[in-house]
């Protein structure tokens, strides 16, 4: 049945995931991560987005994919919404794809998984990509060009372009609504339908954000970077011209990104758009956040609003949006910085050829602007490590050191049937984590050369729950902590793996993990 989303507005809302338990509910205060309880926790996930139309967006198998995921230890779950999907005429709702969505909520709340609800969007929509529906993917006839990767689109084409810039502009769709009072109307038709859902953490409001035709300056920026950069650090001398030909000339262009791992270069690169980027952030995607916000809590929704950076800030272009505030005008301390990072060979033939200088470049950045927006970080999409060649399993270790280092939450992209044979994804996507901390984590690591595993936390002694860690093959390992106290070990039925579960004693702690076989 598909209904007028006026009307669904004024019904009470059907077939949502009506407990209002808060046992399992996740929010954020003192800047990290907490649940019902007060205890600090690590977000440790993977992105689950169906973009298959022939199955309208929604994978059956999902129940026991969701199932799979919390044997493999993850906690939150960034699950795809699809625009398109969802509203398929101006106005018209599809309550059977909603309905399908309930399924999911329900099952992670019986399962104790997070989801987080993510308005996914690839070069826009329509025929060009995925998100948007055709009838509002407005591109006034420009040409859509392809290029060698899908996301080469971005900037080659003028159809994805003029999308964007119609809905930054709110254009008038056949019903007389614009396209963005369109979008927001359906984020809040969501959020109001699962308010009271403690495993719906919250809602990512767009993804990847682009900035239109304005990012036709950022490309020739971003050279012109690179060539101040190439100059300061090396005293080596190029145009314009032979940077632009080298870029599209393939081993050549590897020559680039080798010059690009020296981090000097990287930050001269990316600073050069820094002021054509953020002019959109500051502006366009900060207005569109408050708007987002504004609907969001209109329905009572304490939830997390999960804000990505624009598209090319994945690259490490300095994200400068503002946080949306309330209506007293102090920052709203539930939303939170929710960025993307990407090596720039991903997607590429080039893949496997993972430049950590940059990776780490680009996760630094990543955290000074986290510091600047005073907000706690989930890393929404990392890694994309599709043809699980042995490269990408120094290559996630490296991700997820950076991570553990910094206390940053995650979840990784993408799933796909048959992921969990790949050897780093087995070794370092699932690993020993610390789910919730009672207390202060200190810090957490996973040695992964010597397969060990360290935690430290400072106990709040006002605070009596239990702390709790997922650990790998839990029956074939030796517990040391200090000072001792009563733990437990869980085992997940059918799985290998479990929870540590570890009785406060209101003091520091320190965990380490081994093997029993070591």
């Amino acid at each position: 049945m598909k209904t007028n989303i006026l009307l669904l507005f004024l019904i009470t809302v059907l077939g949502a995931c009506h407990s209002s338990s808060q046992k399992n509910i996740l929010t954020i205060s003192n800047g990290a991560f907490v649940d019902g309880s007060g205890r600090e926790v690590i977000l440790n996930g993977i992105n689950h987005v169906n973009k298959n139309a022939e199955q309208n967006h929604i994978d059956p198998d999902d129940e026991e994919i969701l199932t799979q995921f919390r044997d493999w230890g993850f906690n939150i779950v960034r699950f795809g919404i699809n625009w398109a999907e969802l509203e398929p005429k101006p106005g018209v709702i599809n309550e059977h794809y909603l309905r399908q969505i309930d399924k999911r909520v329900q099952w992670a709340e019986e399962l104790g998984i997070w989801l987080y609800l993510d308005f996914h969007q690839d070069l826009y929509g329509g025929t060009m990509g995925n998100g948007a529906p055709q009838w509002a993917t407005i591109t006034d006839g420009e040409e859509h060009i392809k290029g060698d990767i899908w996301s080469d689109s971005y900037v080659l084409s003028g159809a994805v372009h003029r999308a964007f810039d119609n809905f930054w502009e709110n254009r008038i769709a056949s019903d007389g609504l614009g396209l963005q009072d369109h979008y927001l109307n359906c984020l809040k038709l969501v959020s109001q339908r699962y308010t009271n859902s403690p495993s719906v953490a919250g809602y990512d409001v767009m993804n990847e954000p682009f900035m239109g035709s304005r990012s036709v300056d950022v490309f020739p920026a971003l050279i012109s970077g690179y060539v101040q950069g190439l100059k300061k650090s090396r005293g080596e001398v190029l145009t314009l011209e032979e940077v632009a030909a080298k870029w599209s000339a393939g081993e050549d262009k590897m020559q680039i990104f080798e010059a690009l791992n020296d981090k000097a270069i990287f930050n001269e690169m990316v600073c050069a758009a820094d002021s054509i980027v953020n002019s959109f952030e500051k502006n366009t995607l900060s207005a569109f956040y408050q708007r987002a916000r504004d609907a969001i809590r209109s329905t009572g929704s304490q939830q997390i609003i999960f804000l990505e950076h624009n598209y090319f800030s994945n690259l490490g272009v300095p994200s400068r949006f503002s946080m949306p505030v309330d209506t007293d005008g102090n920052v709203d301390k539930r939303c939170c910085y929710a960025p993307h990072g990407y090596d720039l060979v991903t997607d590429s033939k080039n893949n496997t050829r993972q430049g950590y200088g940059r990776v780490e470049f680009i996760f630094e950045q990543i955290v000074r602007n986290a510091v600047s927006k005073a907000s706690p970080v989930i890393v929404g999409e990392w890694g994309a490590y599709y043809s699980g060649e042995k490269a990408f399993t120094a290559a996630s270790k490296h991700t997820i050191q950076i991570f553990e280092a910094q206390k940053i939450s995650q979840s990784y992209w993408s799933y796909w049937k048959g992921i969990g044979e790949h050897e780093y994804f087995a070794t370092t996507i699932v690993r020993n984590y610390p789910m919730a901390t009672n207390g202060e984590l200190m810090m957490y690591k996973n040695d992964f050369e010597n397969n060990h595993y360290t935690q430290k936390w400072k106990e709040s002694p006002d605070n009596k729950s239990v702390t709790r860690v997922f650990v790998k093959d839990i029956n074939r390992c030796e517990i040391k902590l200090l000072p001792k106290s009563d733990f437990k070990k869980i085992s997940i039925s059918g799985s290998d793996n479990g929870y540590l579960v570890i009785e406060p004693l209101g003091e520091n702690r320190e965990l380490v993990i081994t093997p029993l076989n070591r």
